[in-house]
């Protein structure tokens, strides 16, 4: 059964009308998520979206699932996997070397001729690092120095600094390490750096 999509202004729209009887389903990768979503959007925990029951199983843990007690009949349901128009938090996951981007202003012509601009709230504060939990001002990924390991992830700089580019103090002892990066230099692929 595939759901019905929506036009971006009929997804502003049902936006700007929110409401207890609607659900914003965010179906991406945590990674993604991390780094922006849509304000009032719902992540199920789990790593990977398809990783969920969508309240069609019976959960072990049912935090992570956030149609678990949901009246799905009477509840309307509205899932996105990319982002960047109006209510958007944070900046967008890119999938190349530059990881994520802020979202360029956006204009927006509504139903009854008001021009509405999208701009990022800076209060709004959702990302940590994900081994200190900090806030990180800096939503940028990067990947584990250790090649075996090469997680994405999100770090304060004193974290990358103390763990030298590695996600956990294991993978700092591992045997094949790529050098630490200054800034937002990004790693070059694998094999650049599998015979070191």
């Amino acid at each position: 059964m595939r759901a019905t999509p929506l036009a971006p202004s009929e997804w502003w729209k049902k936006l700007s009308n929110l409401n207890k009887d609607v659900i914003l389903l965010d179906v991406r990768n945590g990674y993604e998520w991390d780094i922006g979503h849509f304000h009032g959007a719902q992540r199920p925990n789990v790593d990977c979206f398809r990783s969920t029951s969508f309240g069609l199983s019976e959960s072990e843990d049912i935090a992570s699932d956030p149609l678990a007690n949901v009246d799905k009949e009477n509840t309307e349901i509205l899932m996105y996997c990319t982002g960047g128009p109006v209510e958007w938090i944070g900046n967008l996951f890119v999938f190349d070397s530059r990881l994520s981007l802020p979202p360029s202003s956006v204009k927006h012509k509504s139903t009854n001729d008001e021009s509405i601009k999208h701009e990022v709230d800076d209060d709004i504060v959702f990302a940590k690092c994900y081994i200190c939990g900090s806030q990180v001002s800096e939503l940028r990924h990067r990947n584990c120095a250790n090649l075996d390991c090469n997680l994405l992830f999100l770090c304060c700089s004193s974290c990358m600094n103390d763990l030298r580019g590695c996600c956990t103090l294991k993978c700092t002892s591992a045997d094949r390490l790529r050098p630490v990066l200054p800034g937002h230099e990004r790693y070059k692929k694998w094999h650049h750096y599998r015979d070191t």
